[in-house]
């Protein structure tokens, strides 16, 4: 009888050990899932899920916004003008920066149009007759398109007085702007 005893006892403390970790596992699944204790949610949690939040939300209002303004853009362009005497329209262009630097001048444009195609050729008149001429290609950006831009380096540029001249040109448009700038 001993023996059964025994038995008796190690069938109690098997049992009363699977109940201990199955009610340990309950235990720590409903804090998981409530997020107690070790799995509660801290302030930098908290501030993070809201930041993520704000974050989805402004892409999903970009994303609403540019489908809604894709046929007139998010910033519509004045409409191409008939250039007389081409079969070419004129629009907009403005010379967005023209910026120096130790060694050299950088040169930024903007097209009021979305294209790819074309080339940009940019003429500078500087002092005692100077002249400097490049030509890029286009870019284009969501609602507008850029040169992909002029670096100039300023051992070719002489220091004084420069009137920058740009000029877009594709098969169907056309745009110029200008602009004076002192090299240093």
């Amino acid at each position: 009888m001993k023996i059964l005893r025994q038995k008796s006892k190690v069938k109690t403390i098997v049992i009363i050990t699977v109940l201990v970790i199955l009610l340990a596992g309950a235990a720590a699944a409903t804090a998981f899932y409530f997020k107690l204790g070790p799995f509660a949610e801290t302030q930098q949690d908290i501030q993070t899920k809201k930041e993520n939040q704000t974050g989805s939300d402004i892409k999903k209002q970009s994303v609403d916004n540019s489908s809604k303004d894709s046929q007139t853009g998010s910033d519509p362009s004045p409409a191409p003008k008939p250039v007389p005497g081409t079969n070419k329209s004129s629009i907009n262009a403005e010379i967005t920066s023209a910026n120096q630097d130790t060694s050299r001048l950088r040169i930024r444009i903007l097209i009021q149009t979305v294209t790819s195609d074309g080339s940009c050729t940019l003429t500078m008149q500087g002092p005692d007759g100077k002249t400097y001429s490049a030509t890029a290609g286009v870019q284009a950006l969501p609602s507008t398109s850029t040169c992909k831009g002029f670096d100039i380096p300023l051992s070719q540029l002489s220091s004084g007085s420069w009137t920058i001249k740009l000029t877009f040109s594709n098969t169907n448009l056309t745009a110029s702007a200008t602009k004076a700038i002192t090299i240093q």
